[in-house]
């Protein structure tokens, strides 16, 4: 379960979550 829910998150997945985390980042440094 733990593996396949692994093996669906892809490269495009984590950049967008790490986009986000910066864009997030960015808003509370304002």
């Amino acid at each position: 379960k733990v593996n396949a829910d692994l093996a669906l998150r892809t490269p495009v997945d984590v950049a967008a979550g790490e986009y986000h985390s910066t864009l997030t980042l960015s808003l509370f440094n304002q």
